[in-house]
């Protein structure tokens, strides 16, 4: 597939999904890899984006660098609990528009 972010550029993207339970998944390594990849180089390895779908709740994790990482659900209850856990990190461009759409009443 050639790359959709950009129309000039030739380099080729490749996806692949692999199915497994994350006691399986080397955590700690794709997650430095990821946090870490601008500061890295240029290379087949250190060109990378990750997405840790929870199948059980619909939950998808992207992890985009070393600023933080997106979390999207297919329901407000799925994000609930990860919203009552982590609020306090939120970034403050996006806290005033998600408190209104988690916050308990």
């Amino acid at each position: 597939m050639s790359n959709p972010y950009d129309e000039e550029d030739d380099t080729r993207l490749h996806r692949f999904a692999v199915k497994t339970t994350i006691a399986n998944v080397r955590k700690v390594v794709w997650i430095q890899k990821c946090i870490y990849k601008d500061f890295c180089g240029a290379g087949i390895f250190n060109d990378f984006e990750l997405y840790i779908a929870r199948i059980r709740d619909g939950v998808v994790y992207y992890l985009y660098d070393d600023r933080g990482l997106d979390v999207v659900g297919h329901s407000k209850e799925s994000l609930q609990a990860i919203y009552n856990a982590h609020s306090s990190i939120l970034l403050d461009y996006d806290r005033e528009r998600i408190d209104q759409q988690f916050k308990l009443k």
